[in-house]
């Protein structure tokens, strides 16, 4: 076990309970046999630098959907009274309401998802945090009406992203490759149809054909306008560093580029701890083993 990424993981979290520790066995509680959701959800998932956020945005654009421009990191193991106070961007005062109100997470969940799309206007709620994916059998068993879009890319590529922005887990090659190799099995060990799996590089080389695709499996027809460059220029991360992509036309040049970033030491350490994940994705290895 990597203790020191284990340690570096729950410092934050387990903060936030010391701080409010009567908040602790109401956390348990509240996650303690949740109910069964009958909303219609989409969530997005993906290990970091998936291209997450570029999904989100496509599938956002949709005049029956609507998404908020942040995670809410919901169905972590954060302290929900404290974590969610912002959910959605609601009022503090709206969303105190919808803890005094549900009694457990995932009614907590569909009574905030209900008030954002009231305020959007959408039918369906776009939800994006990354690290869902670790809570993938979760969401399938407890949002049984809703769609996990799981986008995965070459962990190489992930982690030379993740490096150059300064992304958690990116430190090392180390890290980031357990990381990515941790989401990656967490996806492989739900078997059904109500995770849907796309592959960046084929979103980015063929973004309207992926997308007819994508949205003929959550039961929507495909619009134009969900491709606009104009559309993805209006989000406000759009204006940050890391999300610049946003402000650009999809295209594959930042598919392989690991081949160039990377050296041999690096890729081997990938490949060495990561390989058979990459393998199940259908990335080749670059150095035989």
């Amino acid at each position: 076990m990597n203790w020191r990424h284990l340690i570096k993981n729950v410092r934050h979290p387990l903060k936030a309970y010391l701080r409010n520790p009567y908040h602790l066995v109401k956390n348990i509680l509240w996650r303690w046999q949740p109910s069964t959701s009958t909303e219609k959800h989409i969530f997005v998932v993906g290990a970091p630098r998936s291209g997450t956020t570029l999904l989100q945005v496509l599938l956002g654009n949709h005049s029956a959907c609507c998404t908020w421009e942040a995670e809410t990191a919901a169905f972590t193991w954060q302290n929900v009274f404290i974590s969610q106070r912002g959910i959605f961007g609601l009022e503090p005062s709206r969303v105190e309401k919808l803890f005094e109100e549900n009694a457990d997470l995932v009614a907590f969940f569909d009574a905030a998802a209900h008030a954002f799309r009231s305020e959007r206007g959408g039918q369906i709620l776009v939800e994006k945090t990354p690290q869902h994916i670790l809570q993938t059998a979760f969401l399938v068993e407890h949002f049984p009406r809703s769609t996990v879009i799981h986008i995965h890319r070459d962990g190489r590529d992930c982690y030379r992203s993740a490096r150059s922005a300064s992304i958690p887990h990116g430190e090392s090659v180390d890290e980031f490759a357990r990381y990515w190799a941790k989401c990656i099995r967490a996806r492989l060990s739900v078997n059904t149809e109500q995770v849907v799996d796309i592959a960046y590089e084929d979103l980015v080389s063929a973004p309207e054909k992926e997308l007819v695709l994508l949205m003929q499996a959550v039961g929507l027809p495909f619009e134009e306008e969900q491709l606009s460059m104009t559309r993805r220029a209006e989000d406000p991360r759009a204006h940050h560093d890391k999300f610049d992509r946003l402000n650009r036309s999809i295209d594959a040049s930042s598919v392989g580029q690991w081949k160039d970033e990377l050296n041999q030491t690096e890729i081997q350490e990938f490949e060495r701890i990561a390989g058979k994940q990459l393998k199940s994705l259908g990335y080749d290895l670059a150095i035989s083993r």
